[in-house]
């Protein structure tokens, strides 16, 4: 769960800086842009957020993983 929590942190994070940089943050070679692009990315890597959520929720449950 600390990598579901970490990458939803990073991405609320990331999206707030953009926001209050505005069009700057967007620039090509711009530090916030990469971020933004590395911390969307927690999202999709194995295991998702979806899925360590689903895993959590069967385990408090007490069923199954699989």
């Amino acid at each position: 769960m600390s990598k579901a929590v970490a990458g939803e942190a990073a991405v609320d994070v990331a999206n707030e800086a953009m926001t209050l940089c505005g069009g700057r943050g967007y620039r090509e070679n711009g530090k916030l842009a990469r971020l933004l692009r590395d911390a969307r990315a927690s999202h999709v890597m194995a295991p998702t957020t979806n899925l360590l959520k689903l895993w959590a929720g069967k385990a408090l449950l007490g069923l199954p993983l699989l």
